[in-house]
Parts: C-alpha cells; structure tokens; sequence
C-alpha cells in the first residue's frame, strides 16, 4: 500500500517543482528521483532500498517547514555601498577568531567572504556570505547565509567540514560579531584582514611594500574602493603607520 502511495507521488506531473522549492532540497535528491522514475517507467517496478529513499525525500518535501533561524545584526547600508563601489560581482574577505573546542586556549582564524546577490538571484541586493579556514577560499568553503536589507541574517551553514557542536555554534557567533563591526567600519574591518594575512581582501594578491603591509591592501584596490592611500612620502611622514 506505501509502495502505491510512493509510485503515484513519484508520477505525478508536479513532483519536481514541489522537490525544487523545498529549501533543503539537494541536487541530487532531483537526480535520484529522475532516474527511480525512468526506472520505474522501463521496469514497473524499484528495489526496497530505492523506495525508503524515495519515501525519505518525499516526508522531508512534505513536511511542514521549519521556522527559520534569524539573527539581528548591524544595518549593513554601508557595506552595501562599499561593495557596490566596484560593480560586477566584488566581494571582500574578512578574518573571524574562532575560539577552540574542548577548552584548549586560543583561537582558530576562520575567514568571511560577503559580496551583493545579482538581479539573477531572489535575493537580489542582499549580502551573500561564505565561510572557510582557507583565507583564499579555495578549499573548505560553506554557504553561510545571507544578510537582508534590515540588517536580519538568516544562517544557513551546513558545517559539513566542522564535527564539533562547539565549533559550529562559535563559528556563527563570530560570524554575527564580525557582521557587527563591519557594518559599522568595513573599512577598517578590511585593513585588519590585510594586516592579518599579507593578502588584499579584494584582489588575494600579496601585500609586497611597507604601505600595503600597513594599510592592508594595496594601492589599485585602494583607488577602486576610493579608500585612503598615501604617496610614500605622506607615509614617512606619518612615521610609517597607517
């Protein structure tokens, strides 16, 4: 009888809409229902294991949603405008200190990447994060969620590469932290990235003179972000800080 109940759902002509607008829906979720369904129109028939998957995916799309996670934070009007400043899909890193699990002292550096959703996305205009232990984001990296005009961010972090609870949990408490100070000073917020790392938070190159080193990016950057950058004398005179 749940057989049948699973065979008339994986038929109908609706299904893969109702699986797409699902919010936890997975790509392959649609793959594997695609090919069960072919299957299932050449055989007439599927193995007891492919049925409690598909019997798996179907409670998880019909399923009342779950209320989702909101997190106030700063209004983020400012870095709206900072990021915009160089149209075309810009984004910057910012460092995170992660406290580390099981009571050990110190902190672990995590990394922050934020850039403005396009006109293609739903969430057109709203900030797009991405977290990763890998100040290039090369490997590691995670959706984190997103931040919407009012300032309400709705975390969305799998942690697929973190196993600890602890972490996890201190991973989106520094994320909110460091939304904070952004929206207040992303300038500043980014100097420190540079001053951390040795790398540009636009543009990953290394920071290779004692200006750059200071002002933590370098002076293209500085002139496409329209952010304060001194000649070399104007440095010397400040005594070599920023």
């Amino acid at each position: 009888m749940e057989d049948l109940k699973l065979q008339l759902w994986l038929a109908k002509d609706g299904m893969f809409t109702e699986v797409c607008k699902h919010d936890d829906h997975t790509k392959w979720d649609v793959s594997f229902l695609r090919s069960v369904r072919h299957q299932l129109d050449m055989k007439g028939n599927l193995s007891e294991k492919q049925w409690t998957m598909v019997a798996k995916i179907r409670d998880k799309v019909l399923a009342p949603p779950k209320p989702k996670e909101t997190i106030q934070v700063n209004e983020i009007s400012k870095v709206l405008e900072f990021l915009n400043r160089v149209p075309n899909f810009s984004s910057i890193r910012v460092a995170m200190s992660v406290p580390i699990a099981g009571g050990s002292s110190g902190n672990a550096d995590w990394f922050l990447k934020m850039y403005v959703a396009t006109d293609k996305s739903k969430f057109e205009g709203q900030l797009q994060l991405l977290v990763s232990c890998d100040p290039d984001f090369q490997y590691g990296k995670e959706y984190l969620g997103r931040v919407d005009l009012n300032g309400l961010f709705f975390p969305h972090f799998r942690y697929s590469n973190v196993q600890l609870d602890f972490e996890k949990q201190a991973i989106k408490d520094e994320a909110v932290n460091t939304l904070n100070a952004i929206a207040l000073d992303p300038e500043k917020v980014v100097r420190e990235f540079g001053q951390l790392t040795g790398q540009c938070s636009f543009c990953k190159r290394r920071l290779s003179d004692d200006i750059s080193k200071a002002y933590g990016y370098g002076k293209h950057c500085a002139k496409k972000y329209q952010l304060t950058y001194p000649t070399k004398k104007q440095f010397e005179m400040q005594g070599g800080v920023a």
